[in-house]
């Protein structure tokens, strides 16, 4: 079919041509554009609707997989992952729930890993420790230093102001308990 020149595309057909199928995990994996912070581009998205009829818009691929193979999403709804790969689109792993689905379903899982105060460094995805830290905060004394550290220690340079200001890397509090 044709819209204004532009073969549609059946939705199952646009699925596919966007992921690949991990054989061992049975996950279709979503190739296409992702969305999510700027650091953890994980959940599928894509464009639907059209321009001239005033219906286009972004949609999670993993919400347009579950309607097109599922069926209709209740208003409020939240479709989650059973495989917890936030870029997967395979039907059999998603399913409806709320907030309050996801959050137990996180918790059940052991996925909610607290942050903990004096820990950084041992954070599995931390890059730094706390001599680097000291490192930076003794060196960051005038306009472009954040930049210089933050390519010595291949982090961003929002990373270097934000222990400069202590937003992150913040010192244990000390133990307000008395003896």
């Amino acid at each position: 079919m044709k819209v204004r020149g532009q073969r549609v595309i059946p939705n199952k057909e646009r699925i596919q041509s966007k992921v690949i199928v991990n054989q061992d995990t049975e996950c279709w994996e979503w190739i296409g554009a992702k969305k999510g912070n700027h650091r953890l581009k994980q959940y599928g998205n894509l464009i639907v609707g059209s321009r001239t009829d005033g219906t286009r818009r972004s949609v999670s691929a993993h919400r347009f997989s579950y309607e097109t193979y599922v069926g209709e999403i209740p208003d409020g709804a939240w479709v989650l992952h059973k495989c917890d790969v936030p870029y997967c689109v395979n039907p059999k792993h998603l399913f409806l729930g709320n907030r309050q689905d996801n959050v137990d379903d996180r918790e059940r899982k052991g996925r909610n890993k607290p942050f903990l105060f004096g820990k950084h460094e041992n954070h599995p995805k931390s890059k730094l420790c706390w001599s680097d830290v000291e490192y930076i905060r003794a060196n960051n004394k005038k306009r472009g230093d954040g930049q210089v550290l933050a390519e010595k220690f291949n982090v961003n340079h929002h990373t270097i102001s934000d222990i400069c200001l202590f937003k992150t890397w913040i010192p244990e509090p000390p133990n307000s308990k008395e003896d």
